[in-house]
């Protein structure tokens, strides 16, 4: 397929998902240029709006907050994070119904991780986070002169095993 023709095909197709990934991609390729201290405010500003947004809408930090007693409104400095709790992934598996947003985006989807430090995770993605990880995937291919629909081969790792000789009868590869 010629590269304009699959950059349309997908535009379209993104445009039919309501996935934004072409505003993103602009917003990113944008950003990239920033002085480091413009970088740095607008990474600050989106944390603590998501800091917020997490605490009025997700009883689950909600609680974790108030066990520490904590506020978004508290953090106010880069040391000032480290007070909160980091999330496991026990804590994403066990507590999943309570790390939703009670505010919920019309369109999510699920995503899995391939569990290679161990168990696959599965997380839940809006509309918009998703456009924002294709987008920066495409500004990185940018970076490299590879545009939106050019073809391109994937090539990653992937454990095999079969039975004969190694540790409980395997051998892995």
């Amino acid at each position: 397929m010629h590269p304009y023709l699959g950059k349309l095909l997908y535009r379209t197709i993104q445009s039919w998902r309501q996935e934004p990934v072409f505003e993103c991609l602009h917003e990113l390729e944008e950003s990239q240029w920033y002085q480091e201290d413009s970088l740095r405010n607008l990474q600050w500003n989106r944390l603590t709006r998501l800091l917020v947004r997490a605490y009025e809408t997700v009883s689950f930090y909600r609680e974790r907050f108030q066990a520490i007693d904590l506020t978004p409104q508290d953090v106010r400095s880069p040391s000032d994070f480290t007070h909160i709790p980091v999330l496991t992934k026990e804590e994403l598996r066990s507590q999943r119904p309570r790390l939703l947003s009670s505010v919920r985006p019309r369109r999510i989807s699920a995503m899995a991780t391939s569990g290679s430090s161990g168990d696959p995770l599965t997380v839940i993605r809006d509309r918009n986070s998703t456009a924002y990880h294709r987008a920066a995937k495409y500004r990185g291919h940018r970076w490299f002169g590879i545009e939106i629909g050019a073809r391109e081969t994937r090539l990653w790792g992937y454990l095999w095993t079969y039975p004969q000789g190694g540790e409980n009868g395997s051998r892995t590869f």
